[in-house]
């Protein structure tokens, strides 16, 4: 998978999340979007969403809506924030992916 940039957009909706063993991808630097997605995680209830997208994904500007930046592979980049979910107790992750999946063959995409 190329490293390009990918988004995260914080919005707002319903999660919910057990704690898990597991070990952290070394993405956290200082002023990094890992060391902001942490520090608005205790934040964050049941009507707040994390959606993690390509660049293509369309700018959102609503207020209340937060944009992250990160210069990193998108699946690193979802794995960084599902680890850093499962540390917390008031917040579980429900996983949506797009409908298009279904009509990717996995020889042409695999993974």
């Amino acid at each position: 998978m190329m490293n390009t940039r990918y988004s995260i957009f914080l919005l707002a909706i319903a999660m919910t999340c057990p704690g898990a063993d597991r070990a952290a991808p070394p993405l956290n630097h200082p002023g990094s979007w890992v060391e902001t997605l942490r520090s608005r995680i205790p934040f964050y209830g049941h009507r707040n969403w994390i959606v993690v997208a390509d660049s293509a994904y369309p700018a959102q500007s609503r207020e209340g809506i937060e944009t992250l930046v990160a210069d990193a592979d998108q699946l690193q980049v979802l794995k960084e924030v599902l680890f850093d979910l499962s540390g917390s107790k008031h917040v579980t992750p429900i996983v949506y992916t797009d409908q298009e999946l279904k009509f990717i063959d996995e020889k042409d995409a695999p993974g």
